[in-house]
């Protein structure tokens, strides 16, 4: 399901996850060279704000190349909204097996540098 021009819904098992259509990289630079790693779905929540009706979504990504955390957050309808919260993986950082399930692989050399930096 699409959520916009960038992000879209993906089921995984009974669960959604928000990500974006395209794979995404890190724009960082490091002097004049820009480090271009691979962006991992590292977790996502999401907000409702009474007095002015707005849902939006926070989405976390963490560069597999240099480490850094990016922040995204876009408005969502009502309907996205409800899917987000009511998964599973809201509010959760993703293990290994997860990020395969939404992934279907990642290479192994990702996997070994977020397993050095204490995420599985």
């Amino acid at each position: 399901m699409r959520v916009n021009e960038v992000w879209v819904l993906k089921k995984v098992g009974d669960n959604y996850v928000i990500i974006p259509e395209n794979e995404p990289h890190c724009s960082v630079k490091f002097g004049d060279k820009v480090c271009n790693g691979l962006l991992i779905l590292h977790d996502f929540a999401c907000f409702y704000h009474t007095p002015t009706n707005i849902r939006h979504c926070d989405i976390h990504m963490k560069c597999s190349r240099c480490g850094k955390y990016h922040t995204f957050g876009i408005s969502v309808s009502e309907e996205v909204f409800n899917l987000l919260r009511r998964s599973s993986f809201h509010g959760r950082i993703f293990k290994e097996e997860e990020l395969k399930q939404i992934y279907g692989s990642l290479p192994s050399n990702i996997i070994e540098r977020l397993k050095s930096w204490g995420y599985w």
